[in-house]
Formats: structure tokens, C-alpha cells, sequence
């Protein structure tokens, strides 16, 4: 069986696709496919997600597409829209596609929708996503995840250079909102049973580890882990705006993706009974174990790193 993957080269689609490569026929989607070799089980197509002939050309044969794909990058894309627009395009784009491929079936990783209203600007454009993916015919399966907490990505990268920079922290109102953070290899494992699982019509499941937690919460076991003390005070009138000033220049990311996250915080994200599903939205990891796994990997990935500068400097003294 083919299953196609957008954001291949990206950080859960990287993963996802050393995973699912055991088992399946990978066809894994880039604009540039130039530095992409193929391998075993992944064979590499070349496609613009803005054009939906190059999409529906690249799903040919393909049973199963994975949706890996948002726009709160920077781009160099001269326009005036925002990221919601460009996700609400390349969604459209894409379920277009799929119906024209004849695909069977989408899988679409998303947030944990909250039950109240108004929604954030991310959080909206999330769920108006998983509704075009929906409006075309074929059955979508939304993964509805809580924060993923992993080496790299975008909400707990912010959440560890936190801890790791600041000496300690003031802490507005929303670090009492609550989520359910889940491991990064639990939703690995999450892909590879909802690949598996036949749905004839469009489902929306969250995913969360065993812990509810407070942000504040998980910057105290974090500081654990790291074994740093990190004393905390609550300043609940700091408004999200300042919130979003600081942690962009704490966390030195783009603001085009700490902006939204922030004003997502907002919410609680925590799990809901109508988008429960046993063995799927119960990930066993808990948070202090997944953050312990995290940082493994990235001591793993920095002392690689080094090591290949390392190795570069030395190629560049014998030419």
C-alpha cells in the first residue's frame, strides 16, 4: 500500500516516516527534491502545494495521504495574506487532489480544539483546515494533538529555551491553562494505528499523555529534568501581547510562529469524551519521561553535529 507524506523532510514528518517506512510504500512530497535521494520503501515526488495538478500528480497510486502542512513559517512569498488564508488554500488544494486521485483516505495532524469560544487565530485556522480536508468526499481522520514534546517542532522548543535561559519566571494568567502534552514517539505510534484503521466517514480523535497538566506544571518538571532551580511568581495582568514579546526574544524564533502559539494559550487544550478513542488518544508516556527522551535526543543531535563540522574542517585542510 502507498501512503504519501507532505512535510516528509520536516520534524514530525521525519519520524512519521521512519515509522511507517517499515511497513508501507512511502511517497514522500517536497517543492525541492533536488538534495533528496530515494531508499528503500521511499520513493521522492516533486510538488508545489499551491498547485493542485502537482498534488494530484504526486497522489497517483497512492491509498493513504498524510497531511503534515501549516503555514506559520516565514516565506518569501510576496503577499498579503495571513496563515490562515494560506492553510485554507493549500487544504483545499490538497482534498481536491485527493478526491481526483482517488485516495481513500486523509490523516490530518492537528491541536486540541477546546470547547469554548471564540477560538485563537491558530486554533481556528486548524479546525476551518480540518473541515476543507472534510468537504470533498474523502474520509479524514484528525489526529487532534496536545502539545508534542520532542526535540525540535515549535511549542516545546519555546518551552525549554524558557527554562533553560531565564533565571526564573513571571507567570501571567494562562500558565494555569491546562493541555494534555504528549510524547513524540507516542504520536509516531499514533500514525501507524490510524494508517490501519478503516473509517468511512471524517473523525476527529485527541491525543494526550496521562498527565493534564499546567504550563506551569510542565516548566517545573522541565527545570526537574534539568536539574536547575526555577522560581516562579505570578504576575497575572501581564496582557498575551507582552507575553508574545518576551518568549519570541527569549525563545529567538520567528514571531510568525510564536505569536499564534501564544494567543492559543489562551485555552484550555485538554482532551474531550466525544473525541476519545481507547488505544489511541490514551498515550502511555508521561511528560517528565518525554521531556527526558527529548533532551537525549538533542545532546544526541548536537554531539552529531559537532562532529560533522568537525569532519567538514578537516575535508577543507586536505583540498
Amino acid at each position: 500500500m502507498k501512503v504519501l507524506l507532505t512535510g516528509a523532510s520536516g520534524y514530525i514528518g521525519r519520524n512519521v516516516m521512519a515509522q511507517l517506512k517499515k511497513d508501507y510504500e512511502i511517497i514522500a512530497v517536497s517543492r525541492n527534491i533536488d538534495n533528496k535521494e530515494d531508499e528503500e520503501n521511499v520513493e521522492w515526488r516533486k510538488a508545489d502545494l499551491y498547485s493542485q495538478l502537482d498534488i494530484e500528480s504526486a497522489m497517483e497510486g497512492v491509498h493513504t495521504a498524510i497531511y503534515l502542512v501549516h503555514s506559520m513559517q516565514p516565506s518569501s512569498k510576496l503577499t498579503q495574506g495571513t496563515f490562515g488564508d494560506m492553510d485554507a488554500i493549500l487544504a483545499d488544494n490538497f482534498a481536491r487532489a485527493a478526491r481526483g486521485a482517488n485516495v481513500k483516505k486523509i490523516i490530518y495532524l492537528s491541536g486540541i480544539i477546546p470547547a469554548e469560544r471564540p477560538l485563537s487565530n491558530h486554533l481556528e485556522s486548524r479546525l476551518e483546515c480540518e473541515k476543507i480536508l472534510g468537504s470533498y468526499g474523502v474520509p479524514v481522520t484528525t489526529l487532534r494533538a496536545g502539545l508534542i514534546v520532542g526535540p525540535n517542532g515549535s511549542s516545546f522548543p519555546i518551552l525549554h529555551s524558557l527554562v533553560k535561559r531565564l533565571p526564573g519566571l513571571l507567570l501571567p494568567a494562562w500558565a494555569y491553562n491546562k493541555t494534555h502534552p504528549v510524547a513524540l514517539k507516542d504520536v509516531v505510534d499514533v500514525f501507524k494505528k490510524a494508517v490501519k484503521r478503516k473509517n468511512d466517514n471524517n473523525e476527529a480523535i485527541d491525543i494526550g499523555g496521562p498527565d493534564e497538566m499546567t504550563y506551569r506544571a510542565m516548566f517545573e518538571e522541565t527545570a526537574e529534568v534539568m536539574d536547575k532551580k526555577m522560581p516562579m511568581i505570578d504576575v497575572p495582568i501581564i496582557p498575551v501581547f507582552l507575553s508574545k514579546l518576551w518568549v519570541r526574544l527569549i525563545a529567538q524564533m520567528p514571531k510568525e510562529m510564536v505569536y499564534p502559539l501564544l494567543e492559543s494559550l489562551t485555552h484550555n487544550m485538554t482532551m474531550r469524551e466525544e473525541h476519545f478513542v481507547e488505544g489511541i488518544s490514551d498515550a502511555p508516556t508521561s511528560f517528565k519521561e518525554a521531556v527526558r527522551i527529548a533532551f537525549d535526543e538533542t545532546i544526541e543531535q548536537s554531539s552529531k553535529k559537532k562532529k560533522d563540522s568537525i569532519l567538514r574542517k578537516k575535508l577543507k585542510r586536505t583540498m
